[in-house]
Order: C-alpha cells, then structure tokens, then sequence
C-alpha cells in the first residue's frame, strides 16, 4: 500500500478542531513539495478516521489572498 502525504496549514488546524483540514495531498512527497499555493478550502476528514505524522515545515500561498500561510507535511498513518 502506497504511503500518503497531505499539507495541512496551522491556521486551520486551530480552527478545525476535530477534522484534518486538508489543503494538499498526494502519494509522492516530492509533488506536495513542489506546491506552492492553495485554495483555501481544505477537504476536511474527521480526526478519528486517520493518523497524521509530522514530517516537515511547509508554507502555502492562498490563491484567494496572496497571503503566506504556514504549515506542514504530514504522512498519513
């Protein structure tokens, strides 16, 4: 079974308390690496149903705002 990684930014962490709010996601890392902006609207999954690992820093720009947004990689468990 594949590995896979999601972009979660720290904002919206703190707001979705009990979801993962998703902004990126993608079996290559590589490719989550290679992001650069995000929506705004995270896909947004029930904290229970899945294990998220920190694996490293990762900033995205919100497309709506032009604002950096700060945030991680994370592998799915």
């Amino acid at each position: 079974m594949a590995a896979l990684f999601v972009i979660m930014l720290d904002d919206l962490l703190e707001v979705h308390s009990r979801h993962w709010p998703i902004s990126k996601e993608d079996d290559n890392i590589d490719q989550l690496r290679s992001e650069r902006q995000h929506s705004g609207n995270p896909k947004l999954i029930p904290r229970a149903d899945a294990r998220m690992q920190l694996l490293e820093n990762k900033s995205l720009i919100n497309s709506q705002t032009g604002r950096v947004d700060q945030g991680a990689i994370y592998q799915v468990g």
